[in-house]
């Protein structure tokens, strides 16, 4: 299994670690380079850039911070991760942050990513401080989630509109 890791740039330091720890328990995953240069880009060339990437990827890995639930690209990403019929959409694992000051058994839905809040059923929900006790229960059960054809999901939910603009400028 290949995870593509999703997150808000704010978030940086906590995914650093989670990528850190991930190398050592030898998971395979991907997530956009830090160096990479997106300047000059349009936002739409992003999203292709990264769609491209995620279609290798069986699960993806997102990681919810206090301002997620606001970030177009990742709401995008989760869109992308849910279309396609049974084995063909992506299972997900939603980690979410010490900064949300909240949990996965009392989130609060006003600052949770509404799509990840449509699919509850079929996400698997970890505490980033727990996440690596669990990895491979997480890993199992997303795969598990994704062919399921008994387990709905609900993408109808419009996407959050990218900024009509060129990157960095």
């Amino acid at each position: 299994m290949k995870l593509f890791i999703s997150y808000h740039l704010a978030d940086t330091k906590h995914v650093k670690k989670i990528k850190s720890k991930l190398s050592e328990l030898g998971v395979s995953y991907y997530s956009v380079p830090e160096d990479v240069d997106f300047a000059g880009w349009h936002n739409e060339e992003i999203s292709k850039f990264i769609l491209s990437k995620m279609s290798d990827c069986q699960i993806l890995l997102c990681i919810v911070g206090k301002e997620t639930y606001t970030r177009p690209h990742v709401d995008y990403e989760i869109h992308q991760a849910l279309k396609g019929g049974v084995g063909k959409r992506l299972g997900i694992i939603t980690v979410l942050l010490e900064t949300r000051q909240d949990t996965i058994y009392d989130i609060n839905y006003e600052t949770f990513p509404p799509r990840l809040s449509d699919n509850e059923k079929y996400t698997v929900l970890v505490q980033n401080a727990s996440l690596f006790d669990q990895i491979d229960d997480c890993i199992s059960q997303a795969n598990k989630n994704r062919n399921n054809s008994k387990l709905e999901i609900d993408n109808t939910r419009k996407c959050m509109k990218l900024p009509n603009k060129y990157y960095g400028l």
